[in-house]
């Protein structure tokens, strides 16, 4: 069999990797795309970027790990490609549905045109999320109208929370500003308030707007057969449920001691005790809560002083979807985009949950933190139950090394007709856990540094 190798220039996008790949190609100069081949002949092309970093390169002796990072770049723009026609014909359909929609609002026909339009959108948004955890270069990212990433100004919500009692958060999804607002009893009721929210946004430059309708409150997940329980008396007659969410190292007045993290409202009413749950219906007693960490205020997260015996038998890792341990890598807006993408936690209910982060920066009344709003991935499958309060939400990584740490699970939001509604996906409420451990420490006065993440600071 005969070997050609040749050096093909990129000076334009009219080059398709996708159209030309037919294998790699690897000897003691790197990693090379072959472009061709049959039973007699191999031809290998060495891809020149004038513009750019070349793909691959031959001007370096071998070296394992560049070649792991070449073949793997190479590799993520041939799938990109393809990725990237299926969305252009997409980007073609979405406009025409969404105009379709609100030109024939007053059809029979309008409410499936509208849900047309929003899988297309939400299709669009997912596509948009593979993009960005990519590491392509930005001019071979997709761009669609629409989809840009706006924020709004603290001052501007507080102003909307002012307008209308009934409003219960508000952020944006790509460019679309969502607000927030409780179920009203009556049609013109709702109008009304429909009217007054859009033309207050308007004033201030917000167009694109969506009202969801969510429950007065978030459910705070609580129930029997968690991984938790907290008595509510020393005779240990009734428990609070939830689930341990990880763990942190408590460093105060040069002592150290493993913690565990959970939901502070499972702790509520209840004496300092944690157990969790064993096998047989056995509860073993897991450690003492610390008392500085259930202050009122601020992002729902506590803390247990777990007893020296037990810290050896602690399993810190977290787990990807499929179940398998990994490393943790602590969430960063530097690092991983949170709009749309998919996550995942296990629970004591949910094992595992399954959703896609649809609002990452979500506004409330009369609070200075900001959360994070989730939804189901699948309406047949809900991310969350009664229990999984306090379960991290975590991202897979798209090399499977670690697994990103986002979360930690307060409850539902969706209101009682929704839950209700099997064909409607519910959503929930998160915050950055990373900013829960920081409120801990300055509740505590100690250091807190969670367990099981390669970059927690």
């Amino acid at each position: 069999m005969r070997l050609h190798v040749s050096k093909r220039n990129m000076p334009d996008e009219s080059f398709s990797l996708n159209k030309f790949f037919s294998g790699i190609f690897i000897d003691e100069e790197g990693v090379k795309l072959v472009e061709d081949l049959s039973h007699e002949q191999i031809f290998v092309v060495v891809l020149q970027s004038v513009a750019e970093k070349p793909f691959v390169e031959q001007s370096h002796q071998f070296e394992l790990q560049r070649a792991i990072l070449e073949i793997s770049s190479l590799l993520e723009s041939v799938v990109f490609e393809i990725l990237t026609v299926k969305c252009e014909t997409l980007k073609q359909l979405y406009p025409l549905q969404a105009n379709q929609s609100k030109e024939n609002m007053k059809s029979s026909f309008s409410e499936m045109e509208s849900q047309r339009n929003e899988r297309a959108r939400e299709l669009l948004g997912e596509m948009f999320a593979f993009f960005n955890r990519s590491t392509l270069p930005k001019n071979k990212r997709m761009d669609v109208p629409g989809f840009e990433r706006k924020r709004v100004s603290r001052e501007i919500t507080e102003k909307l929370f002012d307008l209308d009692k009934t409003i219960r958060g508000c952020g944006y999804s790509h460019s679309t500003f969502n607000v927030n607002v409780e179920r009203l009893p009556g049609e013109k009721e709702t109008m009304d308030r429909k009217e007054r929210i859009t033309k207050f946004l308007e004033k201030h430059g917000i167009n694109d707007i969506k009202l969801n309708i969510v429950s007065e409150s978030v459910a705070e997940y609580k129930r029997v057969g968690a991984g938790i329980s907290i008595p509510k008396t020393e005779e240990g007659t009734e428990y609070h449920k939830g689930t341990l969410g990880g763990f942190a190292s408590f460093s105060k007045e040069k002592e150290t001691s493993s913690c565990a993290l959970f939901s502070r409202h499972v702790a509520h009413g209840c004496i300092a005790k944690v157990y969790v749950d064993g096998e047989n219906g056995k509860m073993t007693e897991l450690g003492e809560i610390l008392e500085d960490t259930l202050q009122a205020g601020s992002y729902d997260i506590a803390a247990a002083k777990i007893h020296d015996h037990h810290v050896p038998q602690c399993e810190v890792e977290f787990k990807n979807s499929e179940n398998t341990p990994l490393p943790g890598r602590l969430y960063s807006p530097a690092t991983i985009d949170l709009q749309d993408l998919q996550v995942h936690l296990w629970g004591s209910a949910s094992k595992p949950g399954l959703g896609i982060i649809k609002i990452p920066e979500l506004s409330y009344p009369n609070a200075t933190e900001t959360y994070i709003q989730i939804e189901d991935r699948n309406i047949s499958k809900r991310m969350a139950a009664e229990g999984d309060s306090g379960a991290i939400v975590c991202a897979d990584d798209l090399d499977d090394e670690h697994v990103h740490v986002i979360s930690m699970l307060i409850g539902s939001n969706s209101d009682t007709k929704t839950l209700q509604d099997p064909n409607v996906k519910r959503t929930y409420i998160a915050f950055p856990v990373q900013k829960g451990v920081e409120r801990l420490q300055m509740k505590t006065g100690g250091t807190f540094s969670l367990q099981g993440v390669s970059n927690d600071q």
